[in-house]
């Protein structure tokens, strides 16, 4: 990892090598067939950096990925260390880390004079630290955000758990839930509880009884929880909502609009929600599903057959969870989604809906075997093997971290004439730019054909061949033997020079 970070960071150590170099498996650079990256790697797949004008980043696989954004409004830099166990991020005034996000640091400044010296007292700022569930720090200039808890022996929480205030000694002994000027006392929670407040009141021995209410807000009843119960919510309300159980013979869901009814709950009900003309009828639920709205469909027989139209998106499952299609409409786009149980096999396509037969996307997986893409601007990219891409195809720490240490093969093209093909992390690395071709099989053979270059070469050197513009060499054991000029020379002596120069 040291040696990386030293040539990571040695400008001259770039800046000495030409653009198109090969000496596998210690080194090989290119410029990639699509896109405007330039690669470069060291030791095969194991340390990898790529420059774009959007962003850069290199990876010491399977250990660090780091990662640059300057076009980014943020300005972000993300750092991850054998993702998903360490990761940092950067920002402009706010820095966080954490280890499996259950061990979590961060830091946000917000400068608020303009000062000789830099310190807490002169900025606001928000510091945290926690080891969730157990240690909870968090430090602001505002001391009303503050808070600091060991649990769980004693401390606080402010403003999570959808809590305003949730403070605690030696739990579940002792706890203070407060939100909307009501706290709730527990002891050996959640067995006892007690609620006050200005127009709060309440009191439970759970699971026997317990009853709370608000004053024009709710009232909760329970008994023999979950079997019997009664909650009403937004009692300002002409037609509150309303939740009755007497479970499992009956259940009522209702407010303006909506009712739903279930008998022998959840085997057989209906629900009919007059705000969307919708209607919906369950027998020996989730078998025989069947609901129909101005913006819902849904026919489900399982787990042979069901679709579902809602919202603008339709999914269909045959099987289940065998076969999946998914399709919807956003921003123009029309996407159609196709999946064997889940993540075995996926098939996503993006096409403009003013034009559907012009593609804006397409990606495929079969897991673990290959995945395929193809770009907007037509460039296109294949893997194999492809084991963790298709699980969580939306990570780019996957995608980049990991996903090369299993490239068995891979596969990038932009149009007919720019492909770069790689077999065996660059053992065999076949790579075409209009009419250049070149091959190069590790130190064992390299070949090379362009207008103004011919080149083939054994064992780097030992036995092998160049014209270049008509100047033919011949090489001997590593040495060059010139021929002379040949009688055949390009037809525009004066045209660029392209190739390799070892």
């Amino acid at each position: 990892m040291v040696v990386a970070f030293i040539l990571h960071s040695s400008g001259s150590i770039s800046a000495s090598m030409d653009m198109q170099h090969y000496h596998w498996p210690l080194s090989v650079q290119w410029q990639e067939a699509h896109g405007d990256a330039s690669l470069e790697r060291f030791a095969g797949p194991l340390y990898e950096q790529r420059d774009l004008e959007s962003e850069s980043w290199f990876a010491v696989r399977p250990l660090l990925l780091k990662q640059d954004f300057p076009d980014r409004p943020t300005d972000e830099s993300a750092l991850s260390i054998l993702y998903p166990l360490f990761s940092y991020r950067s920002y402009p005034g706010h820095k966080q880390w954490s280890v499996f996000s259950l061990i979590r640091w961060s830091r946000i400044d917000t400068q608020t004079h303009h000062l000789e010296f830099d310190s807490d007292l002169t900025r606001h700022y928000r510091k945290s630290f926690e080891v969730f569930p157990f240690y909870f720090d968090y430090d602001s200039w505002n001391p009303d955000y503050a808070y600091f808890g060991i649990f769980p022996l004693f401390g606080e929480l402010k403003n999570r758990l959808f809590y305003e205030r949730i403070s605690w000694l030696a739990f579940p002994l002792y706890s203070k839930w407060e939100r909307k000027d009501e706290a709730t006392y527990a002891f050996l929670w959640p067995l006892f509880r007690y609620r006050t407040g200005e127009q709060s009141s309440g009191f439970s021995i759970w699971p026997i009884y317990g009853q709370f209410e608000r004053e024009s807000d709710y009232r909760q009843r329970f008994a023999l929880w979950p079997l019997l119960y009664y909650h009403q919510k937004k009692l300002y309300l002409d037609t509150p909502d309303t939740h009755i159980g007497i479970l499992p013979l009956y259940a009522r869901e209702s407010r303006e609009g909506y009712l739903r009814e279930d008998f022998l709950w959840p085997f057989f009900g209906y629900t009919l929600n007059t705000a969307d003309n919708y209607e919906e009828a369950r027998f020996l639920w989730p078998l025989f599903i069947q609901g129909r709205g101005n913006d819902r469909y849904l026919n489900q027989i399982a787990p042979l057959y069901s679709i579902s139209r809602r919202n603008g998106v339709e999914s269909k499952w045959w099987l289940w969870p065998l076969f999946n299609t998914r399709s919807y409409q956003r921003e123009g786009i029309d996407f159609q989604k196709f999946r064997i149980f889940y993540f075995l096999y996926q098939d996503v396509e993006q096409r403009k809906v003013s034009d559907p037969e012009q593609s804006l996307g397409l990606k495929r997986h079969l897991w673990p075997l290959f995945s395929y893409r193809k770009n907007a601007d037509g460039s296109r990219q294949f893997q194999m093997l492809s084991p963790l891409e298709p699980i969580l195809p939306n990570s780019s720490e996957i995608r980049r971290l990991y996903s090369p240490l299993f490239a068995l093969i891979r596969y990038q093209a932009q149009g007919d004439d720019q492909k770069d093909l790689e077999l065996l992390f660059s053992l065999i690395h076949f790579e075409q730019r209009g009419n250049r071709e070149r091959l190069e099989v590790g130190p064992l053979f390299g070949y090379e054909h362009s207008d103004v270059l011919e080149r083939f070469e054994i064992l780097k050197g030992l036995l092998g061949y160049r014209n270049e513009d008509g100047q033919r060499v011949l090489r001997f054991f590593w040495f060059n033997i010139k021929l002379g000029a040949s009688s055949e020379t390009p037809a525009d002596a004066s045209s660029p020079k392209s190739g390799n120069h070892d």
